[in-house]
């Protein structure tokens, strides 16, 4: 029903990079997407009145956050942190609300984190980067995918988007 409801939340009001350009606001953001996730169940509720057998879902983006340092626990709380509020929270709320079949998994990034907020970079080297600078590393998406399925171990999950951008490629 939705597509990366997390970019947009957080580049629209964290960011100030998608409309309505605002920053800092994580109170706002948070409205947000809870308002977009009562949206999906809407739809959801609407397609299976429609069409019962419909396989209904999202487009989650999904990035691996990691500590910058194993050694340093601020590292860890906020790699987490950033875990449970981006990647966990949405999907569990559709699974308590009972709108979700299967999740739709949209993967291209990890992240390091040394402070919450303070220091969000990427992890590789250039030559493992694509031209916008994403992870090139098959074992990303493996991760990614083995901890979705952690969180939910009933549900399939359909990769939905996980390109390559490359300027020396016709």
């Amino acid at each position: 029903t939705m597509n990366e409801i997390m970019v947009y939340a957080g580049n629209g009001y964290l960011m100030g990079e998608f409309p309505p350009g605002r920053k800092g606001e994580l109170g706002t953001m948070l409205k947000v997407v809870q308002n977009m996730l009562k949206c999906h169940a809407a739809m959801y509720h609407a397609i299976k009145e429609s069409n019962p057998e419909a396989s209904v879902s999202i487009a989650k983006n999904s990035i691996l956050y990691q500590a910058s340092s194993y050694l340093d626990l601020i590292s860890i709380i906020a790699a987490t942190i950033s875990d449970v509020y981006y990647n966990a929270m949405p999907i569990r709320v559709l699974e308590r609300q009972g709108t979700i079949d299967y999740l739709g998994l949209n993967m291209y990034i990890r992240m390091k984190v040394s402070r919450l907020g303070s220091f969000m970079g990427f992890v590789d080297t250039p030559e493992k980067q694509n031209d916008m600078g994403w992870d090139l590393e098959p074992q990303v998406l493996y991760q990614v995918v083995k901890q979705y399925h952690s969180y939910m171990p009933e549900l399939d999950i359909i990769i939905t988007e996980h390109g390559v951008a490359d300027g020396g490629m016709p």
